[in-house]
């Protein structure tokens, strides 16, 4: 009698805290993906032109003001799911 195995891997959920969430210019916020789904590819997107590719970035807002922040993720199958905020 065979045995068969089945793995699903789950479309990655794009999502991420950051800290601090205000304060005076310039500010250096931590940017920590809450991801689920096993990604294996991130892309930060800042609002000011800046990209960053590495999972947990810190980045530095330069200017007062609302910063429109993305991060796109990619897994091992190729899902890509992205996720807006701040």
């Amino acid at each position: 009698m065979s045995q068969y195995l089945k793995y699903e891997i789950a479309k990655p959920v794009a999502a991420f805290s950051a800290s601090p969430t205000s304060g005076k210019a310039p500010l250096n916020v931590k940017f920590t993906d809450k991801r689920t789904g096993l990604p294996e590819k991130w892309k930060w997107s800042f609002g000011d032109g800046t990209v960053l590719r590495e999972k947990n970035p810190e980045h530095q807002c330069f200017q007062e003001g609302n910063y429109k922040v993305t991060i796109t993720v990619v897994n091992v199958v190729g899902y890509l799911y992205e996720a807006t905020g701040f």
